[in-house]
């Protein structure tokens, strides 16, 4: 009778260090970790398999009981010791149809190979299942419960409960380009515009702040492959894994630093799960509620990209109330070598839901920006540790949305940040700065002094772009205040602005 042995590799992201290119990252064996492995004889009872672990640590097997076939399969990997803080559990079903073939199920894992290898030695067939522990986990399920039951505070803003994370399209009006023109707002007739991406949350293990990050990924741009970098040594041998196309994306930091503390966002579970922390720490940013103009307060991220005609996967990390101002709010995406790790391990996920397994990650050109006070983070993010290869080579893209509605040094801090962070690198860095008034950062962003009322221009140099864009110019073109009243408010122009001018820096890119 012929023995199937089942053999487990775990996996995991193996990142460079230091972070000097952005195809650098491959997989690695894995140490540290603990097998279960369980069988189901068809009556819905397990039964657990003992499990030898390999001499070398990397493994661990398990022979197979001779029936029944097809014969349901429960593994789990559990990561220990250091890996313990690192990688999250994997944990799920594959199904044995014998003679070395075997299948997946509604619960098979997507960081599971769904295909084993396998290889026949005289009556005994071994398959080798590996295992990727990831350092993200999708857990967009567990937010749409969190936000099933709407606090009666908040119908304002979600008036009937998520059934779905899907960014639905949105019918809005944008800006044209120019978007000004003689002081004066040119906005387009309204037109339907479908975001067409995937969108997840994933729990990042390990990280104190962002724990959770919103993830758009447009269907445009889908799972491309690029070419494989040589493996180094050894004669320039084949490269071991297969290498994904650069994927772009921005970075936007929650608006509400400062903000999201207690007795502000109140609803729900504590962080990073609460209701209030989902909603306007994550899901606002991608939505439109509306015509935007009109019902502003969401910046439908996604959607002002795809009406670009760009593909860009938009990344928002949901920031924490920290007590000892903003370097606890973003602890982790401080470190620029961190952030991009991250990106990879979301591209990976992203790839192994495609099929696409165990193919290495490459980042391509990145933004980041925000909007009102996350633009202190935005600062911080380019200031913490400046000069590192992924702020220097990587990122290429700032976008500064309306630091404050008046104050000078708010406004001049992330611009002037930029501004340094743009000497360094490839000399394509482009900066695109939008506020409601004219500050003495715009001249030196431009190069020369601003025209004055509302303008958007480039600078001496081109790839330097800088606005300003009043709230009497968006009441011409039909923007009502937070009551539903044509008065000029500082706030029409501080949500309308980011809102609506993506879309036109994302015409200007380089993406």
């Amino acid at each position: 009778m012929p023995l199937d042995v089942l053999v487990i590799s775990p996996m995991v992201m193996k990142h460079q260090s230091p972070h000097s290119t952005a195809d650098g990252c491959t997989f690695d064996a894995a140490t540290n970790f603990t097998v279960k492995v369980s069988t189901d004889d068809g009556s819905g009872t397990l039964t657990a398999l003992t499990v030898t672990p390999a001499a070398d640590g990397h493994s661990a097997r398990a022979s197979l009981p001779a029936s029944p076939r097809p014969l349901r399969v429960v593994v789990t990997v559990t990561p220990t010791g250091a890996n313990a803080d690192r990688f999250w559990e994997v944990s799920g079903d594959i199904q044995y149809q014998g003679n070395a073939v075997w299948g997946s199920l509604a619960t098979t894992p997507v960081q599971f190979q769904p295909a084993p290898s396998s290889f026949l030695q005289g009556a005994s067939v071994t398959t080798f299942l590996n295992v990727w522990l990831p350092r993200v986990k999708d857990v967009t399920d567990r937010v749409l419960q969190e936000l099933s039951t709407i606090p009666a505070n908040r119908t304002r803003w979600l008036p009937t409960a998520l059934t779905t994370w899907k960014i639905p399209p949105a019918a809005t009006r944008f800006v044209s380009s120019p978007p000004v023109d003689a002081g004066a707002i040119k906005v387009d007739a309204a037109s339907t515009v479908d975001p067409d991406t995937t969108d997840l949350v994933f729990h990042i293990k390990g990280f104190k702040t962002p724990q959770l990050i919103a993830m758009c990924w447009p269907n445009a741009f889908g799972f491309p492959m690029g070419t494989a970098t040589a493996a180094a040594g050894g004669g320039g041998s084949a490269p071991t894994f297969l290498q994904a196309a650069p994927a772009p994306f921005l970075i936007f930091f929650h608006a509400q630093h400062g903000q999201n503390m207690p007795g502000f966002y109140t609803n729900g579970s504590p962080w990073p799960f609460g209701w209030d922390l989902l909603f306007f720490g994550l899901y606002h940013y991608l939505i439109y509620s509306g015509d935007v103009i009109q019902s502003w307060g969401s910046l439908g991220l996604p959607i002002q990209a795809r009406h670009a005609n760009k593909n860009c996967v938009v990344i928002v990390p949901q920031n924490k109330f920290g007590s000892h101002g903003p370097a606890d709010e973003i602890v982790e995406f401080n470190d620029p070598d961190l952030v991009q790790e991250i990106l990879e391990e979301i591209q990976v996920h992203m790839y192994f839901r495609a099929g696409k397994k165990f193919t290495r990650p490459s980042i391509g050109r990145t933004a980041a920006g925000s909007m009102s006070n996350g633009n202190v983070l935005l600062t911080q993010f380019l200031n913490t540790k400046a000069g590192k290869p992924f702020l220097n080579n990587i990122l290429r893209e700032v976008y500064v949305f309306d630091p404050n509605g008046s104050d000078d040094a708010l406004n001049a801090a992330p611009v002037d940040a930029a501004l340094s962070w743009a000497k360094t690198g490839p000399s394509d860095k482009m900066i695109r700065y939008f506020a409601q008034k004219a500050h003495p950062v715009h001249t030196r962003l431009l190069g020369a002094a601003p025209p004055t009322g509302n303008f958007v221009k480039d600078g001496t140099n081109a790839n330097f772009t800088g606005g300003v864009i009043s709230s009497t110019a968006w009441l011409a073109v039909g923007a009502l205040d937070s009551n539903g009243q044509a008065q000029a408010d500082w706030q029409v122009a501080h949500q309308l602005i980011p809102g609506m001018f993506l879309s036109y820096a994302f015409s200007k890119s380089g993406f």
